[in-house]
């Protein structure tokens, strides 16, 4: 090793070693600068690299973490590495680059390594830069690729078994956006209770919670009997649902129950489609929340998501408070429903 590079790696280990993370960070670069101007082997090039993108995520550095991790997986490429290793490079790359909010590089790094995968490719790895790309796109308003990626993301993960984290829950729940424009019911319900029972057991805020199972609600409303049956055999086998979940059957069926219970609409105009959105060639999404009095009369009505404009999720509230509504009864009586869930998918005409 020369010289040089020694002395700043000796440096860096000092520093390790004292745990002055700060200290440690110039003397990695310094380390890996020289090392690069040539006289050192692939491998050492290679550990040299990953510690100074290790170094930049311990210190939280997370842009300049995403380029460490992205000069790492170009030493693999050029020393001819196996694919797996590259791929391990380019997702901590592109992690990195999604914590410093920069959506762009972070796609660019998550589609280097899924090019990595044939198409039936089965990995952990493919399934994180899948799950970074469609969380990243969703971010950046492009609900088509975001919805291809996180469909992809979960039918790989269902061969390797659940992933118990907020990241997986919310994959699901661009999955089951993805199917709604589709107009593809099943899929839609399917990976909205995958990311609905996600919700159940993971910390997360009870209006998050509350509008997952009630979009879950309406999703199932929605199905046939038998595509109901076929849904609740696809769950119990589901890899996807493979964690210690009590309440699970209990919201199965009162999921059952709310499907036949639920208000009956009698006045449901469709909300305009915002002129300026349809100007700038934009299509998207909104689900909003509300509650149905016992008059039938829909009240407290909010945007639950609205993407990738917030337009879209005004002129659905506007819509649905001008709404008339059966109210829901029990025993005869009117009752208040709350939690109502509607999505409204915003599309051009074919």
């Amino acid at each position: 090793m020369p010289p040089n590079v020694l002395a700043a790696f000796d440096a860096y280990m000092d520093a390790v070693e004292a745990n002055d993370l700060a200290g440690a960070v110039p003397h990695a670069e310094a380390a890996w600068q020289a090392a690069s101007q040539g006289g050192v082997d692939g491998e050492t090039l290679a550990v040299l690299a990953e510690n100074r993108a290790e170094i930049y995520v311990l210190t939280g550095d997370h842009a300049r973490a995403g380029a460490a991790w992205q000069d790492l997986a170009g030493v693999l490429e050029r020393h001819n590495e196996e694919a797996e290793e590259r791929a391990r490079a380019l997702v901590s790359a592109a992690t990195q680059y999604a914590l410093a909010r920069d959506l762009p590089a972070a796609i660019n790094a998550a589609d280097a390594a899924i090019a990595l995968y044939p198409q039936d490719a089965v990995s952990n790895r493919l399934f994180l830069a899948l799950r970074v790309k469609a969380v990243s796109e969703w971010a950046r308003g492009q609900l088509g690729p975001a919805g291809a990626a996180a469909d992809r993301a979960l039918r790989v993960r269902e061969h390797i078994g659940a992933s118990v984290d907020s990241t997986t829950m919310t994959t699901a729940m661009i999955a089951a956006v993805h199917h709604i424009m589709d107009r593809n019911g099943p899929e839609a319900a399917f990976f909205m209770s995958v990311a609905s029972d996600l919700a159940a057991v993971l910390p997360a805020d009870d209006e998050n919670s509350l509008m997952l199972r009630g979009w879950t609600s309406f999703l199932w409303s929605g199905l046939s009997g038998a595509e109901r049956e076929a849904l609740f055999e696809r769950r119990f086998n589901s890899a996807l649902l493979d964690f210690d979940d009590p309440g699970r059957e209990e919201r199965e069926q009162a999921q059952e129950a709310e499907g036949v219970e639920d208000a009956q609409p009698l006045q449901r105009n469709p909300p305009r489609y915002p002129q300026h959105m349809l100007e700038r060639g934009l299509q998207g999404v909104a689900v909003v929340m509300f509650d149905i009095t016992e008059e039938g009369r829909p009240q407290n009505v909010r945007v639950v998501m609205s993407i990738p404009h917030a337009d879209f999720g005004r002129e659905a509230v506007r819509a649905v408070q001008r709404w008339q509504y059966t109210p829901r009864t029990e025993n005869g009586v009117a009752v208040r429903r709350e939690g109502v869930v509607t999505s409204f998918d915003y599309r051009f005409s074919d």
